[in-house]
């Protein structure tokens, strides 16, 4: 007779065992050096968010992820898509869709009947969980960003004129280059992302939020749960974003250079080289966290910020400046 309390329990992914145990045999080669320490910091920092467990009995593909799932990715083509041709480009987060689609997704659990469709699914086959959670995000998150065909599409069509462009073959060439850009991902996979050594900081922040949304689980070492601590962020955030969007816009923008050469004899040139708004940005900051965050300073590791950093100030403070100089 089978164990109820072992029964009960999540199992162990196979995959996720095997890769385990690749590891480990890994670390074991490599000894003390330092890639095997480097592997097992990474293993550190994967544990501290990623669960290694699977429960195989939750739903994942319901009638409440299609639903969702389409709905959220079409409105975000479309503004997405919309917002490609502004002057100054604005990108609505997955994220957005992820924190909608937690209450929708319980509302429908609430909802729907639980009844069977022809013996094929179920209109609901029980409480909202992770799984579809993440797939509504999935959905989103291949339908955010516009294909780069379109650049390509309204060059031709708005730039070069070409009136000869037909309806059917712009949206073939679309399907053709995002075709060839998943085929092209799916061949890197074993080189970008089964590795071990091969972290994407980025994606443990959407599994963070997700984990956050729908893991019951309680930690008594830390004063609050992690739902409640996501929402007191989320109000402060809220409260603060007043002062440098609208009580105080000077926040958005802070020039050392503008004011402390407020009386120079050359305004234009302070002017290109402190502006933010109309020049280079030099000794420039922001207390707006909608632009901080556009380097997600969060999960972006110290390394790779001071690597984009370095990049953008050479060519913005340093060539830009020469070129413009010497015309």
């Amino acid at each position: 007779m089978a164990d109820p309390v072992a029964a009960d329990q999540p199992k162990v992914d196979p995959e996720v065992a095997v890769e385990k145990a690749e590891f480990e045999k890994e670390v074991a080669e490599l000894g003390d050096i330092p890639e095997a320490e480097y592997l097992d910091e990474i293993y550190d920092i994967i544990d501290a968010v990623v669960s290694r467990t699977d429960d195989p009995t939750l739903p994942a593909l319901t009638l409440r992820t299609w639903i969702l799932g389409v709905f959220f990715g079409f409105l975000y083509a479309l503004v997405n898509t919309l917002f490609t041709f502004r002057t100054n480009q604005i990108t609505v987060s997955p994220f957005i869709a992820v924190l909608l689609s937690y209450p929708l997704g319980h509302g429908m659990a609430y909802i729907l009947p639980k009844v069977s469709v022809f013996g094929l699914f179920s209109l609901n086959p029980g409480p909202f969980n992770v799984k579809e959670h993440a797939l509504i995000y999935v959905f989103v998150s291949a339908c955010a960003s516009p294909a780069y065909a379109l650049y390509n599409i309204i060059g031709q069509r708005y730039q070069l004129y070409e009136e000869n462009l037909s309806v059917a073959a712009c949206v073939f060439f679309g399907i053709t280059t995002q075709c060839f850009g998943y085929g092209l991902a799916g061949v890197c996979r074993r080189f970008l992302v089964r590795p071990a050594a091969m972290l994407w900081p980025s994606n443990l922040s959407t599994i963070a939020l997700l984990n956050s949304l729908n893991s019951p689980d309680v930690d008594p070492t830390l004063p609050m749960t992690r739902l409640r601590f996501f929402f007191y962020v989320v109000l402060i955030a809220f409260v603060y974003e007043w002062f440098p969007l609208y009580i105080a816009p000077l926040l958005t923008a802070v020039s050392l250079l503008c004011y402390g050469a407020a009386s120079s004899s050359n305004p234009d040139v302070v002017r290109v080289l402190g502006s933010a708004y109309e020049g280079l940005g030099f000794l420039s900051f922001t207390f707006d966290w909608s632009l901080i965050s556009w380097w997600n300073p969060i999960t972006t590791p110290l390394w790779a910020m001071i690597n984009q950093f370095v990049g953008l100030w050479f060519f913005a403070w340093v060539l830009t400046p020469i070129f413009w100089v010497k015309n």
